[in-house]
């Protein structure tokens, strides 16, 4: 691949091959199997030669789309774009644009678009500093409301906020007044933010499990099946949902968490959730 790139951009100049690079590479972000091409691309800087080799590009929409994609990756794979070539350059000149938006009073509205290069932004501001995640938190979700759902742009800042301070998401989940206080659809969200960061403790858990909304329960328990991998007490955060009330999250549950965790669902009412647990076992006694 690499190779291929820098081949192409003798023959054909850089300001050619960076764009075809730069619709490729938004293709690959976008393939379910591409994981290990991505991240041999961040290690040799590929992607910031792409991305920042080429000015003329910067105005295009898909520029924006696919520095957001490459800032989302790194985030969820741990990766240091502070430390990267262009990546760190690009961080310094928008460290204060988030900052800057949310003053100037932009995506109050639910309906109201970022733009394509938002979720670079929001990571911008957080990874310099600029940005401090606990007044974030404060100031944009700790006066929930009870408004339904939560727009693009703060569905990605809450999700972002968590990553960098899961804690304080968690001790909010745990206050008495939680319930009172978000509506469910946010609690929903908040639940799924949470879940993404591998993140939680055994009454957090359960209060997910234990949620009167079978929307923001389900949403919190598949966040969690679906994130399984990521908890260092993986055991007993699945012990403190397992025995949900809602068919549906029970039933995914028993369907994709690993096998050697099933044991810890035996215990579950429903019956065909049962038949599922049993299956599995039985496949993997194979």
């Amino acid at each position: 691949m690499i190779s291929l790139f820098k081949s192409f951009a003798k023959n054909n100049g850089d300001a050619k091959a960076n764009y075809i690079a730069l619709s490729g590479l938004s293709v690959a972000f976008r393939t379910f199997d591409s994981g290990p091409l991505i991240a041999e691309l961040f290690k040799t800087d590929v992607i910031s030669d792409v991305l920042f080799g080429n000015r003329s590009l910067y105005p295009l929409t898909q520029y924006g789309e696919l520095l957001s994609l490459s800032f989302a990756y790194a985030k969820k794979n741990g990766i240091d774009l502070s430390v990267k070539p262009g990546f760190k350059e690009w961080i310094a000149l928008n460290a204060n644009r988030l900052n800057i938006d949310l003053t100037a009073g932009r995506y109050k509205n639910y309906w109201e678009h970022p733009d394509s290069d938002y979720i670079a932004m929001i990571e911008a501001g957080l990874i310099s500093g600029a940005s401090n995640p606990e007044d974030l938190f404060r100031s944009r979700f700790s006066k929930y409301g009870t408004s339904y759902r939560l727009g693009i742009f703060h569905s990605q800042l809450l999700k972002s906020v968590a990553n960098k301070v899961p804690k304080l998401i968690v001790n909010q989940i745990e206050d008495i007044n939680f319930y009172s206080s978000a509506g469910y659809g946010i609690r929903a969200e908040i639940y799924g933010a949470i879940a993404e960061t591998g993140y939680l403790t055994k009454k957090a858990a359960r209060k997910i499990r234990s949620d009167a909304s079978e929307e923001a329960a389900s949403n919190g328990i598949r966040a969690i099946a679906d994130n399984i991998h990521k908890f260092p007490n993986a055991n007993e955060v699945l012990s403190q949902v397992m025995d949900t009330k809602y068919f549906a999250p029970a039933k995914y549950l028993a369907e994709t968490v690993p096998r050697e965790l099933l044991p810890f669902m035996v215990c579950c009412q429903d019956q065909k959730v049962r038949e599922i647990i049993v299956a599995r076992m039985q496949e993997s006694d194979k």
